[in-house]
């Protein structure tokens, strides 16, 4: 409760403060604003009124950023003067980020891209992993170990998961069990290229 309020303060204390002609706000996470889970005790009412008063009398523009936009109302959601989605990049372009993240420790990490490009990894955890692997150990045969255990525990700690293992989490099959009219093999060789 105490830090949405105080975040909200400080927008509207930086609104008051700033000239509106040289400078810009950004406000980061104002989805966890919106939830109303954080200000439990106080009037709904009250604190529409806030929350819109704030953002009808902004006079330094401000970008507001969030991850979901659902918990947002619709009476809120309307005074914002422009709503863009940013969807989560093309496993290509991911990649290229996930790559610059790693930096100099991409040799160390042989295939691992490959690996991980579709799972949820974020640059940044990607970048805070090597770092924290860098001060764990000098070792290179050992960095792999500290930094896919860097990156489990701080996914875990944020409700998700990540496979690392280096092996096919495919099922064995045989295509011969198959009962098709075209031929099987050429439609893997396409998927297996497609990604």
């Amino acid at each position: 409760y105490r830090d949405c309020t105080q975040r909200l303060s400080g927008y509207r204390l930086a609104q008051r403060l700033l000239d509106r002609s040289k400078n810009a706000l950004l406000y980061d996470d104002v989805d966890d604003l919106f939830a109303g889970h954080h200000f439990e005790g106080a009037h709904p009412s009250t604190l529409r009124g806030w929350i819109n008063s704030s953002l009808e009398s902004s006079h330094v523009s401000c970008i507001f950023t969030a991850n979901r936009i659902d918990q947002i109302i619709m009476p809120h959601l309307r005074r914002f003067d422009l709503i863009v989605e940013v969807p989560t990049p093309p496993s290509h372009v991911h990649k290229k980020m996930l790559a610059k993240a790693l930096g100099d420790a991409e040799g160390e990490c042989d295939g691992w891209l490959e690996r991980m490009v579709n799972q949820k990894l974020t640059p940044a955890l990607v970048s805070q992993a090597t770092r924290i692997a860098r001060l764990v150990t000098k070792r290179r045969d050992k960095f792999m170990d500290v930094f896919e255990r860097v990156l489990k525990t701080n996914m875990r700690g944020q409700g998700k998961s990540l496979r690392t293992k280096r092996e096919s989490v495919a099922l064995p099959y045989d295509i011969g069990f198959l009962n098709t009219d075209i031929p099987v093999e050429s439609v893997m060789e396409g998927l297996s290229r497609s990604g």
